[in-house]
């Protein structure tokens, strides 16, 4: 069973923009035409019958059981791993923290569980008409604030206050997971 995944590559590679995985893996799926958790049976699917073996179920990794998409979890690791297989693209690695693994022994507070976003940059996005992306940096608790803006990152819903613990399934990554509503303040 072979699968064909368009190649596309991680949005700001190369400096401090680089996009995290969970926003990658959105924008994957999203160009795919497919749900997230569709698209982790494909690629789970895919590693078994091309035997790059994937023991950890996917949705494991999305649902905060093991780790975070942008962790340096051994299933983000595998996950990482499997999907740059499938689609050939190598720079997969930095959409995570996973280059920092030997400085940690765990991934404990190391990234946070839940999104973050500068209002201004999803604002820019949207005026501009190009679609928001979430930042590597805002994953890491200690960020606080966008070093560009100089604003202070977001992690509730403007509209129904609700934490955004994952990307809406409906695959809009500036969209609330529970009210839908724009995660850019009006």
């Amino acid at each position: 069973m072979s699968t064909e995944y368009f190649q596309m590559e991680p949005l700001g590679v190369g400096h401090s923009e680089v996009e995290s995985f969970g926003s990658f893996y959105t924008r994957f799926c999203s160009a795919h035409s497919v749900t997230p958790a569709v698209m982790s049976r494909h690629v789970r699917e895919w590693s078994i019958a091309t035997a790059n073996s994937f023991e950890t179920p996917v949705r494991e990794l999305f649902n905060g059981d093991r780790g975070s998409p942008t962790g340096i979890s051994d299933a983000t690791e595998k996950f990482v791993a499997v999907l740059t297989a499938a689609t050939g693209c190598q720079s997969l690695m930095r959409t995570t923290l996973l280059a920092l693994k030997p400085a940690f022994t765990r991934n404990d507070n190391l990234v946070t569980w839940d999104r973050a976003w500068c209002p201004a940059c999803f604002n820019e996005h949207l005026t501009s008409s190009t679609p928001p992306y979430e930042r590597l940096l805002w994953s890491i608790p200690l960020v606080r604030r966008c070093h560009i803006h100089k604003v202070a990152l977001e992690t509730k819903c403007p509209a129904c206050g609700a934490k955004q613990p994952h990307h809406h399934r409906a695959i809009e990554i500036g969209r609330c997971v529970r009210c839908m509503e724009s995660l850019v303040p009006h």
